[in-house]
């Protein structure tokens, strides 16, 4: 879905709504898990960003890249994306105010931090800015295949959406139920909040991957 108009120009508007629309379609009967997610895997798009560690200066041409993406907390239980170590974002992660956390895949910890913990650590997502607020890393989760199964996993990293809100957001359904039969529902909720929102193109991951 989108949220258009003048005022979804200030962010606080934005993650209110995302917030409140995610605990409505929670409550959706067939519902085991709702998120969002800034870029959805094996769509066809992708966020390529510079991966800085606090502890470490590396010169602009050899700074690592990673798949980047703001979720929601219960992005990984709506995807199915494994915790290896450490633990996953809360909500209380989300409140103002809160700690600004990371997670990354296996991928990511073994390449940036090979035979070390990564637990712990300090990164940011895009440019340094050593007097900005560096993320911590508090879990470790599976690989996900951006670009297809076919392919081999990248490195990724993932914060949250209240950190950089977004308008645009993927949303991301674990349900027992088809795509007919619970759209109607989701979409009610979505438009009891803003009748302006538009939605389109639902879908089962299992169709694109």
């Amino acid at each position: 879905f989108a949220l258009v108009g003048p005022a979804y120009n200030d962010n606080k508007a934005v993650i209110s709504l995302e917030r409140e629309a995610l605990r409505r379609i929670q409550s959706v009967p067939g519902v085991e898990a709702a998120a969002i997610v800034s870029t959805l895997p094996c769509s066809g798009s992708f966020d390529r960003r510079e991966f800085h560690i606090q502890e470490k200066h590396i010169p602009d041409p050899q700074v690592p890249m990673v798949d980047g993406y703001f979720v929601s907390p219960d992005y990984f239980r709506a995807m199915g994306i494994p915790l290896r170590r450490g633990r996953l974002f809360t909500e209380d992660d989300t409140v103002d105010g809160g700690a600004h956390v990371a997670i990354i895949s296996e991928t990511t910890a073994k390449q940036m931090w090979p035979g070390q913990d990564a637990i712990g650590r300090h990164i940011q997502l895009g440019g340094r800015d050593d007097k900005g607020p560096w993320a911590t890393v508090i879990g470790i989760v599976g690989d996900v295949r951006q670009y297809g199964l076919d392919s081999p996993p990248t490195p990724e990293a993932y914060e949250l959406y209240t950190h950089e809100p977004f308008t645009r957001p993927c949303l991301i359904i674990r349900t027992g139920l088809g795509v007919k039969s619970l759209t109607p529902a989701i979409d009610q909720e979505i438009r009891s909040l803003d009748k302006n929102i538009p939605t389109w193109n639902a879908f089962m991951m299992q169709d694109i991957v």
